[in-house]
């Protein structure tokens, strides 16, 4: 199969530390996805459509996109492992974001509320199991360490 040739833009982009980063964790990992932070790239985002699309059409098993963080302070190149996506898609999500928060207060009495942009967030069973794990040992921290700081203010 010939692939289509990358611009000068693209390839660049390619080259930037942060992207070969990106790129290689992917290929080692099971990710899904991974992002490359281009603050510091030397292009704005309407500069680098082009390199995207390039990028699009080279790397058929990859998709490329540029994505917006902190508002408008920050940009991100996201690169996702369609055969991965894929995968991960077919998997059941039976439960939301807002349901960890729900189960952490019932039955831990642990209250934690994600920021509202995550709340409708469908999660797979592991996801949800590894939320409230996750939930439950940072509680078991911050318990430890305002135990701490409170001796420390009774002294």
């Amino acid at each position: 199969m010939s692939y289509p040739k990358l611009s000068a833009k693209a390839k660049t982009l390619l080259k930037y530390p942060e992207v070969k980063r990106a790129m290689r964790n992917l290929q080692k990992s099971k990710a899904i996805e991974e992002r490359a932070c281009l603050d510091d790239y030397n292009s704005q985002p309407d500069q680098l459509t082009g390199a995207i699309a390039g990028l699009n059409m080279h790397y058929n098993d990859l998709h490329f996109k540029l994505e917006k963080v902190l508002g408008v302070y920050g940009i991100d190149l996201v690169i996702t492992n369609n055969r991965r996506k894929a995968e991960y898609d077919k998997i059941p999500k039976t439960h939301t974001q807002a349901e960890v928060d729900e189960y952490l207060a019932k039955e831990y009495g642990i209250n934690k509320i994600c920021c509202l942009s995550a709340r409708n967030e469908w999660l797979t069973e592991d996801e949800f199991q590894e939320q409230i794990k996750v939930g439950k040992i940072m509680q078991d921290i911050f318990d430890k360490t305002f135990e701490k700081k409170r001796g420390i203010q009774n002294d």
